[in-house]
């Protein structure tokens, strides 16, 4: 049996000081700040550190040469102008939000949406299961600060439903209330799944500029698979102030990130933790390269 070790005696701050401490010079402020070289000892300050961004950085410093001092700022103006650009480069669905920041549309306009999907064997031999077919679609038109689905981002509960299910009845729920709270004007769908995988489903729906609902997104269940959809999100129907007359696209798969199954008729297997929505093009199945048909967006 071991005998009991006994623990160390606790060093006192300034013995931590004295025997590990290092300190550093911030180039631009001259202040000093030191750090424990152990990894369980806290910083241990030297003096008091003023804000590393000062109200107005200096052209000269006390400890730099002229020429070096200078080019020191030249950089930091470059990149805070590299961050600039960054935080303004947006694509995708975000990207489009920003066409809306200067002119405004007025009004109300009615769009009417179609779904030309072509989801067969022939179109996708080595990927397509007897019978495929599509769950009761569903389009809304909407503000920015609702989103029904977008790549990159977690599956809400009426999303991964019909990812899962084909139930449309969670995402319609989740529209009516934000349609309630002002940031959905309006919603629909079919009540009944396409008869198979090869139909063309036409909705209609209403955009709104007072509210800020001028985007369209729809989505419907690929079934049977495990969480794999189509559908579009966040497309604009206003631009510049004006509204668009026509917009349109690929209809694609999509995973939902919360089931792992590899086949169409494969076993559920959830997702732990669940992942992000992501594209099946090109993974698994050669045939996911393949669109599954197209959306077009039409005003009326």
């Amino acid at each position: 049996m071991q005998g009991l070790r006994t623990p160390p005696t606790a060093a006192t701050p300034e013995q931590h000081t004295r025997a590990s401490s290092v300190c550093h010079i911030h180039p631009l402020t001259s202040s000093r700040a030191c750090s424990s070289s152990r990894s369980f000892l806290r910083p241990t300050p030297c003096q008091t550190t003023p804000s590393l961004l000062p109200p107005a950085l200096p052209l000269s410093h006390p400890h730099l040469p002229p020429t070096m001092a200078g080019n020191m700022v030249t950089r930091l103006a470059a990149a805070a102008a590299l961050l600039v650009a960054a935080a303004a480069a947006v694509t995708g669905g975000d990207a489009s939000r920003y066409h809306n920041r200067g002119a405004k549309c007025e009004g109300t306009r009615k769009y009417e949406v179609t779904l030309s999907l072509n989801w067969s064997s022939r179109t996708h031999p080595r990927s397509y299961p007897a019978g495929g077919n599509f769950s009761p679609p569903t389009v809304a038109a909407h503000a920015s600060r609702y989103q029904m689905w977008a790549p990159g981002a977690f599956a809400r509960t009426g999303i991964q439903t019909v990812a899962e299910t084909g139930n449309p009845a969670p995402l319609r729920e989740e529209l009516a209330a934000y349609e309630k709270a002002g940031h959905v004007s309006s919603w629909t769908g079919t009540d009944a799944p396409t008869p198979s995988g090869v139909e063309t489903v036409k909705l209609t729906v209403t955009a709104d500029a007072a509210t800020g609902a001028v985007y369209v997104s729809g989505a419907t269940m690929l079934f049977p698979s495990p969480d794999w959809f189509t559908g579009f999100y966040a497309v604009p129907v206003c631009r510049h102030g004006r509204w668009v007359h026509k917009a349109g696209g690929r209809l694609t798969f999509w995973d939902a990130g919360t089931d792992s199954g590899r086949t169409h008729t494969g076993k559920d297997v959830v997702t732990k933790p669940a992942t992000t929505i992501f594209s099946l093009n090109n993974r698994g199945f050669p045939a996911f390269a393949t669109p599954v048909g197209y959306y077009t967006i039409r005003a009326l």
